[in-house]
């Protein structure tokens, strides 16, 4: 993601790996980010992340963001899930 692309009023996407509970089984998560504003001089943007109180992000975090909503796709192992393939999301276009 580049900052040119990051306007206010947007949402984007966060995904990352989390701990289910108080284990080691690890599952992968879609946390919605509402921009609030862009600074491109300074290559910051402020944001609500998951509908929190907004803050300053970085470049470390805001290249990892994405346009899209991914798709999820359960892996059958006690609620773990994983990002779908290309594979998968085409044969989800075609069906549709």
């Amino acid at each position: 993601m580049t900052i040119d692309k990051l306007k206010p009023g947007m949402t984007v996407y966060d995904t990352h790996s989390y701990r289910m509970g108080n284990t080691t089984m690890r599952t992968l998560g879609v946390w919605n980010i509402r921009i609030v504003s862009v600074n491109v001089a300074n290559q910051s943007v402020i944001a609500s992340w998951n509908g929190n109180p907004a803050r300053i992000y970085f470049k470390g975090s805001w290249k990892k963001w994405r346009m899209k909503e991914p798709v999820l796709i359960d892996s059958g192992i006690m609620g773990q899930q994983r990002l779908a393939t290309r594979a998968e999301l085409k044969e989800m276009k075609s069906n549709v």
